[in-house]
C-alpha cells in the first residue's frame, strides 16, 4: 500500500494559509529571503551558516532576544558581503 499524497488545490492552499502560524514564522521567512540566491561556492557561506546555527540554537532555547540579535548580525553580514552591481555606463550624449 502506498501513502496517499494530498493534492494542493486552491481550496487547500487557502485553508493552509488561514491556519495560525508560529510567532517565529516571520523571522524564519526573513532569513529564507535574506539567504536566497547564496551559492555553495561562495566564501561567505561558512559564516552565514554559523550565524544561522546561532539563530537555530536561540530558537531551540526559545530565546527570542538572542535569536533577533543573531538574525540582525546575519542581515548585516549579508548586506556587507554582497557584491554591489556596477552601474551600467550610459552612452555618451550625442550633440546635434
Amino acid at each position: 500500500m502506498t501513502p496517499q499524497h494530498q493534492l494542493i488545490t486552491p481550496s487547500t492552499e487557502t485553508r493552509a494559509a488561514s491556519t495560525p502560524r508560529s510567532a517565529w514564522y516571520p523571522h524564519w521567512k526573513d532569513i529564507a529571503t535574506m539567504t536566497a540566491g547564496i551559492l555553495p561556492h561562495e566564501p561567505r557561506l561558512t559564516t552565514i551558516l554559523a550565524l544561522i546555527d546561532r539563530c537555530t540554537a536561540a530558537f531551540e532555547k526559545n530565546d527570542e532576544p538572542a535569536f533577533l540579535r543573531a538574525k540582525l548580525q546575519l542581515s548585516n553580514f549579508i548586506k556587507a558581503s554582497t557584491p554591489r552591481a556596477k552601474p551600467s555606463a550610459s552612452p555618451p550624449a550625442q550633440s546635434a
